[in-house]
């Protein structure tokens, strides 16, 4: 760890020194709300749900004289969130439920320069396909701003064991929201390059 912060400093701090400045600036800035798609829940899970929910209580009700939880707290803590999550999907089953995800994008432009702010981690894919798309040759993407609501994945991930499904599907119950659809992912990165168009006809209007 102790390497890697050398590195870095060896490389930013020369890099400051080259940094020129531009006594003529121009800025811009404006926050909307995006609504992304989430996975809506199925009455047909319910079985499925209630028999889960039933296993968990009951093993957590055990747990005073089952070793391998009395002997393991992460593993009381697991079992109560797993609890947690299907009880929560199960209320989602009997009344109204969100089919979208709302929350904020704030963008800000300086001169040749747009950062957009958003409360994601956005999968590296996406973030090099809104770059690419910009008009503007300065674009940074900043993510867990304003709030946090967790990975945004790609389609394969849900499918995909390790890393990938872990961001796709068990990282939203820890945020509490449903998981995202498969292509949430692509409606958000069109979202943003669209917002960059129209921030650059913004721009050109006022000039």
């Amino acid at each position: 760890m102790k390497s890697n912060g050398s590195l870095l400093r060896d490389h930013v701090l020369p890099a400051l020194d080259e940094i020129t400045t531009d006594p003529e600036v121009d800025m811009d800035g404006d926050t909307f709300e995006v609504g992304l798609p989430t996975e809506v829940p199925d009455r047909a899970d319910r079985a499925t749900l209630e028999a889960e929910l039933a296993d968990c209580r009951d093993r957590l009700e055990t747990s005073g004289s089952d070793t391998d939880y009395k002997t393991d707290p992460a593993d009381l803590r697991k079992l109560r969130f797993e609890a947690d999550w299907r009880a929560h999907r199960l209320g989602l089953l009997d009344g109204p439920h969100p089919q979208r995800l709302e929350f904020r994008v704030s963008w800000m432009r300086i001169n040749d320069a747009v950062l957009l702010a958003h409360p994601l981690e956005l999968f590296l894919t996406y973030g090099k396909q809104v770059q690419s798309a910009s008009p503007y040759p300065h674009t940074m993407i900043i993510g867990y701003a304003n709030e946090t609501v967790g990975y945004l994945a790609r389609p394969q991930d849900f499918d995909q064991e390790g890393f990938g499904w872990y961001a796709a599907v068990f990282a939203p119950r820890i945020c509490r929201h449903l998981p995202f659809e498969p292509d949430a992912g692509a409606v958000f990165r069109d979202h943003l390059i669209a917002l960059l168009h129209r921030i650059r006809q913004r721009e050109t209007a006022s000039a």
